[in-house]
């Protein structure tokens, strides 16, 4: 939920995103490039969870999400970026995050806290 939390606030402090605007190219080999890989692996973690009946699928891959986002965001700043398209691919990055984790946790029957 923590992460969750983290996430709204960035995007609310952040504004709009410029989704016409944003660098792809800035994506790297590292952890933004992993990010957007675990944002994009979301619905197959879903239907192999709810498939198998296993939600502990669902469980431990939100926690590896949310690990991974703490972790890039003390190492990255998302709202000093100066360079724009970096900024928005940054805070796209981050709208993936909030949007995977709060369905995540919905599912689970939690409703995320918007702000800690």
């Amino acid at each position: 939920m923590y992460t969750y939390a983290r996430a709204n606030s960035i995007l609310e402090k952040a504004g709009e995103i410029d989704w016409d605007n944003i660098d792809y190219s800035k994506t790297g080999e590292g952890t933004r490039k992993r990010l957007l890989w675990l944002i994009g692996k979301y619905p197959w973690i879903l239907s192999t969870a709810a498939d198998n009946l296993s939600p502990e699928v669902l469980a431990s891959y939100l926690i590896k999400l949310a690990d991974e986002f703490n972790r890039w965001y003390g190492e990255e700043s998302v709202l000093r970026e100066e360079d724009p398209g970096l900024r928005n691919l940054k805070l796209a990055i981050t709208y993936g995050i909030r949007h995977v984790i709060g369905h995540g946790l919905r599912i689970f029957g939690i409703e995320p806290l918007p702000h800690i």
